[in-house]
């Protein structure tokens, strides 16, 4: 990730696939956000369900958070290895936390400690075979890439991005065709 945009507003891609999407020209690869591990013992740490992730404050402060925790870049060709090996697919999802308030909840900023101080292990790598029409939304705090096209033919991809306000540069620029929308 940009480090620039670890400070801008977060942005979501809808990558609308034109062409089907295959290894031969070009899969996505998303490497899913890095899991926390507990360092006594070395168990994965599932994260409570917290009502401040509804506050886009706190959302934003989560995913810098956590997306800042990623390993070196990944290459690709160990990337697709990784999947291939592990059969993980595009059909692959997590169930969405349940929102249960409980005594004794983790604050927002217990959250921010756990996230910032535990040691991490990186993810399986998903491979993003798609239909033409097909469409993948992306968080901008989600490492992800396309592979190269190997074939004699185009692959052709729409991909609006959305902002909940202006994306800058580190410099204060604007990023690209950046135009916020108003009502």
């Amino acid at each position: 990730m940009d480090p620039s945009a670890r400070e801008a507003n977060s942005v979501v891609s809808c990558w609308t696939a034109l062409d089907n999407v295959n290894l031969s020209n070009g899969t996505l690869i998303i490497e899913p956000f890095p899991r926390l591990v507990d360092a006594t013992t070395e168990k994965v740490l599932e994260l409570p369900a917290t009502e401040a992730l509804d506050d886009p404050e706190y959302f934003l402060r989560y995913h810098r958070a956590i997306s800042s925790r990623y390993l070196t870049e990944l290459d690709p060709a160990t990337a697709v290895e990784q999947a291939r090996r592990n059969h993980v697919r595009s059909d692959c999802a997590n169930p969405a936390p349940s929102k249960s308030k409980r005594e004794g909840a983790l604050t927002p900023d217990d959250l921010m400690t756990i996230i910032e101080t535990c040691p991490i292990e990186r993810q399986t790598p998903i491979l993003v075979e798609i239909p033409a029409g097909s469409v993948v939304f992306l968080s901008g705090f989600v490492r992800h890439c396309s592979l190269g096209n190997s074939t004699s033919l185009f692959r052709r991809a729409f991909m609006p991005q959305y902002s909940a306000g202006k994306v800058e540069t580190s410099e204060g620029g604007l990023v690209s065709l950046a135009v916020p929308c108003e009502e």
